[in-house]
């Protein structure tokens, strides 16, 4: 199912490995290559603080929770109020799960389950319901979600679960399958988040049973998801998605080499780096994160310019009031002056018959 990057959306995944969001890339520049400039990710708020990477994020006002709702709660419900401000439509990619599916998550899963009397799943995590139905009340509230896209993302061999793997072992997965389901705003409860996270619960589920159907075969080459050639569509490369492919990466060749050359022969760019780092350090202590400084500086932006259409309307009404007075001021002279001409025409007339008698 196609993804419409000029839509507001909500994307939900299970969460297999932390490198999830990153594989997705790769599907979305097959579908769509803009939509890799119209999403956002939710991600753990510790990410923020990595230099670089998640000084990057911060700046395209990635959405950082800390897992626990109280805290996040007024941050998701500004984010979301800044995204529809913006006037752009974003589609924000939300894990549900709220982690990725690695030995300790799995076995706190476990547990959880045992806990609540619920069905231990073997592919995904039971997703975290409050986060999810505070997320989508708001986005309904300030009118900025259309549909929710379902997407179930399986790997067929090999599985990375962390950076860290990616790097030490040299490994990397080379068939990763993506599922994405469209689903209507208006087909999920509303005004009830009891039946959306039962909504949510059930989904969970499906996606259970959709990966066991998938990792039923111990061939990974066999491994695929059932495809309804009347309905799905399977998106592949096309000119178009190499030639991004190919931009994006000669740009950023050649942009690192130059950053990398002017950092060693240009002693100058030690100060630029330095007031870049103090910049970013600078907004997560003063602000809690560079996201909060974008937040801030749009905030005064709307409100200067409500001021200022308020200002000028207020102007307006002055000026059309003192126009009016001044066309009332001149139509009362004019009239003063009418009634003295008819009064000298009549004096006139009268002088002119003593006259004649």
């Amino acid at each position: 199912m196609k993804i419409d990057h000029s839509e507001p959306a909500l994307i939900i995944m299970n969460h297999r490995t932390c490198l999830d969001w990153l594989f997705f890339w790769n599907a979305l520049i097959r579908i769509d290559p803009w939509l890799l400039t119209s999403q956002k990710i939710s991600l753990k708020a510790i990410v923020r603080h990595l230099p670089g990477a998640g000084w990057a994020m911060a700046s395209n006002a990635y959405l950082f929770l800390t897992r626990r709702f109280e805290k996040d709660q007024a941050h998701i419900e500004e984010m979301i109020e800044y995204y529809a401000n913006s006037k752009h439509a974003y589609q924000l990619l939300l894990f549900p799960e709220g982690t990725d599916k690695d030995f300790g998550a799995t076995e706190r899963s476990r547990r959880f389950a045992l806990k609540q009397g619920l069905i231990h799943y073997n592919y995904v995590l039971h997703p975290r319901t409050t986060g999810f139905t505070a997320l989508l009340r708001k986005m309904r509230q300030v009118g900025y979600i259309k549909t929710i896209y379902d997407v179930t993302v399986a790997y067929a061999d090999t599985i990375v679960q962390s950076e860290f793997e990616l790097f030490s072992n040299g490994s990397c997965p080379k068939n990763i399958h993506f599922y994405v389901s469209k689903i209507d705003i208006n087909n999920l409860p509303e005004k009830n988040d009891e039946l959306t996270a039962q909504w949510l619960t059930n989904c969970w589920k499906a996606k259970e049973e959709k990966l066991a159907q998938f990792y039923h075969s111990d061939d990974a080459q066999y491994r695929t998801f059932k495809i309804d050639s009347n309905y799905d569509k399977i998106f592949s490369l096309t000119a178009k998605s190499i030639m991004v492919y190919a931009a994006v990466v000669i740009f950023w060749v050649f942009t690192s080499i130059f950053l990398i050359y002017a950092f060693f022969c240009y002693p100058s760019q030690y100060l630029l780096v330095i007031l870049t780092v103090a910049i970013f350090f600078g907004s997560q202590f003063l602000f809690g994160g560079f996201e909060h400084v974008a937040i801030q500086a749009a905030k005064y932006t709307s409100d200067y310019a409500h001021r200022y259409e308020k200002t000028k309307h207020k102007h307006i009404a002055l000026s059309s009031g003192f126009s009016l007075s001044s066309s009332s001021l001149s139509s009362s002279s004019l009239s003063s002056s009418s009634s003295s001409s008819s009064s000298s025409t009549s004096t006139l007339l009268l002088s002119e018959e003593l006259l004649k008698k």
